[in-house]
């Protein structure tokens, strides 16, 4: 885990500490890290779905 979501705090991944990680890892850990960004992007664009989702039911709601 290279960055870890707690509740109310996310690490941004490019502070200038995460770039001089990025710097010192070699290929294969820059490649798994790579696969963990895609699949916390996945994991973010499903989220927001979700929400979007959600408002929408309850702005229906709301509107009858």
């Amino acid at each position: 885990n290279y960055n870890t979501i707690i509740m109310d705090e996310i690490e941004i991944i490019s502070s200038e500490e995460n770039k001089t990680k990025v710097q010192n890892l070699s290929i294969e850990e820059l490649q798994n890290y790579k696969s963990e960004l895609k699949e916390m992007i996945k994991f973010l664009e499903s989220e927001i779905i979700k929400r979007q989702d959600e408002k929408i039911k309850a702005e229906k709601f709301f509107q009858k």
